[in-house]
């Protein structure tokens, strides 16, 4: 009978905790820890692929070097980046876009360095790299059917 007992002044101290909840505790415990939602960093997810990351990265690693503000990516811009090399690569045709950015294309280049050194070898596409009154950049990628990628870089 005591063990009934027992177990039945437990039950109703863990009812009564439950019952009571956080409450319960007083200031300054209860102020010390945040509700854990508010402890957790949100992260805005960007849009574009890794490989247009990581244009954006050596594009301002290049601007860096030569003492120019690195360039925000544009989540608006990473659309519009992505939507010309989508339009080149389903025509297998490398061309500019009249969207009214400036803008560099490129078609063939395997990789992310690849692609910058090709424009940084070129005046005309080092120039808008380097232009020091762009803030935003949006770069995309996208392939033709026969796996040829298209690159596409916009400023704004």
């Amino acid at each position: 009978m005591r063990a009934k007992t027992t177990v039945s002044l437990v039950l109703l101290s863990y009812g009564a905790i439950a019952l009571v909840g956080p409450q319960a505790c007083a200031p300054p415990a209860c102020e010390a820890a945040p509700p854990i939602v508010e402890r957790i960093p949100v992260v805005r997810r960007l849009v574009g692929s890794s490989q247009e990351h990581e244009v954006v990265r050596l594009v301002n690693i290049e601007r860096q070097r030569r003492g120019l503000r690195p360039l925000a990516p544009s989540d608006r811009l990473m659309v519009d980046a992505r939507s010309w090399s989508d339009v080149q690569a389903s025509r297998s045709r490398m061309y500019h876009s009249r969207m009214g950015y400036r803008e560099n294309v490129a078609m063939g280049q395997q990789t992310p360095s690849e692609v910058v050194r090709t424009w940084m070898n070129s005046s005309g596409h080092r120039k808008n790299i380097l232009s020091p009154s762009v803030n935003e950049i949006g770069v995309g990628l996208a392939y033709s059917s026969n796996g040829r990628p298209y690159w596409t870089q916009v400023f704004n």
